[in-house]
């Protein structure tokens, strides 16, 4: 979730819940006051009502109803009491509904009577008042809401434009050009020393992948030339018809050795250069091709432990990748598919438009398998592995984005790339 939908989420998480209690809270103040305003009215009527009984010549019972409300006077046998308000419902037979009334109950002395007096008064006007006000209030409180998220969405968005701007930048950053990406000063304090920060690690970035980039060349250049010079030395003493029987094994031995020392300067050199993503070309390769391609230069090693080749290809995808990483990935996992197979064994190779797997037969492994991908990590290997084919096959799913999975099933060691 973005930080700004996140900031409105929370503003939103906050403000509901205060705007709820808050319009409850004034709901029951305007109720209250509404209250207060028909009690005070309805002692204003008690009084004129007395007055009006005073100055009646009779002292009998007596009752009226007039618009919202009606008053019954009776003599009371009792002790007089206090005044009472209280909220009851009556059924009224003309509307069909209940309606809510609001009560007085009181009493008052006439010539040395005392006498009990109720007057009711309807309060559905009032009720409906209240809940008017309390309706408009809420629509009201959530135009605000509205309004204040509305502005601040706005103002964020244009007081987080240059960090946005700033990750735009990250995300495009690439020391192919040679250069790193300058972050501009904005008038905001913090994102001012951010983007400083940032100018300075990127120019730090820059100098030390220069120089570990001259340094895997000059060190692959350096290695490879005594190299050469030893397999020139090691060649002619091959070719030297004094050298024993026990000589030329121990010449056969260096040259070995040797050998593998090369392919290890090579192997790590391309590990080195995928990791600092210094294959930028890419073209069309058209993935059944290249693994019909690849096979073929396999031939004989497959016939050597007789290996049975299935394919199956259900589509022909074709995909923009280096020419030479794309060799690399394939020729990687069918060699590696042949090295560790059984005599007698088989190779599974399926393809369709959006995956890859090989399977091959073999004994399960022994060790992690969390570890198969790492580098210099052998399981059931012959001597002449390196421990940095599936490195190397790792990488390259790496700088593409592709998933890669391994399972060993049915006695079947099967890689999988998505």
């Amino acid at each position: 979730m973005k930080l700004l939908n996140k900031s409105t989420f929370y503003y939103v998480l906050w403000l509901l819940p205060v705007i709820i209690i808050s319009g409850f809270f004034v709901y029951e103040i305007i109720y209250w006051q509404i209250r207060e305003s028909t009690d005070e009215s309805i002692l204003k009527e008690k009084k004129l009502v007395i007055k009006s009984f005073d100055a009646a010549k009779s002292s009998e019972k007596f009752s009226y109803h007039y618009g919202d409300g009606n008053v019954i006077i009776e003599e009371l046998k009792s002790n007089a009491q206090k005044d009472f308000f209280s909220d009851i419902e009556l059924f009224d037979s003309l509307d069909n509904e209940v309606i809510p009334y609001r009560q007085l109950i009181s009493s008052f002395e006439k010539q040395g009577k005392t006498f009990h007096i109720t007057i009711t008064r309807s309060v559905i006007e009032s009720d409906e008042l209240a809940t008017s006000i309390a309706k408009a209030l809420f629509i009201l409180f959530g135009f605000m809401m509205l309004g204040f998220l509305s502005v601040n969405r706005i103002l964020s968005r244009r007081l987080w434009r240059p960090f946005d701007e700033s990750l735009a930048n990250l995300n495009t950053l690439s020391f192919a050009d040679m250069r790193p990406h300058a972050f501009k000063e904005t008038s905001i304090k913090e994102f001012s020393e951010l983007n400083s920060a940032l100018n300075r690690m990127t120019e730090k970035m820059l100098s030390d992948y220069n120089n570990q980039k001259q340094f895997t060349e000059n060190a692959s250049h350096e290695m490879q030339t005594p190299l050469a010079i030893i397999k020139t030395k090691i060649d002619m003493l091959i070719q030297s018809k004094n050298a024993s029987a026990d000589d030329m094994q121990l010449i056969g031995e260096i040259e070995g050795s040797v050998n593998k020392l090369s392919q290890l300067n090579r192997s790590l050199l391309l590990l080195s250069k995928i990791e600092n993503r210094q294959f930028d070309q890419s073209a069309a390769i058209d993935f059944s091709t290249l693994i019909d391609k690849i096979i073929s230069n396999f031939e004989e090693s497959l016939k050597l432990k007789n290996l049975l080749l299935k394919k199956e290809y259900s589509a022909h995808p074709l995909k923009h990748l280096n020419p030479i990483l794309a060799e690399i990935l394939f020729s990687n996992l069918i060699q590696n598919a042949i090295r560790h197979n059984v005599n007698s064994g088989k190779i599974e190779i399926n393809l369709d438009e959006k995956h890859f797997s090989i399977c091959n037969s073999g004994d399960s492994l022994v060790g992690n398998e969390s570890k198969l991908f790492d580098r210099f990590t052998k399981f059931n290997s012959p001597v002449e592995s390196l421990g940095l084919g599936l490195a190397i096959v790792k990488q390259v799913c790496n700088y593409y984005g592709f998933g890669i999975n391994y399972n060993y099933k049915d006695n079947l060691h099967c890689f999988r790339i998505d």
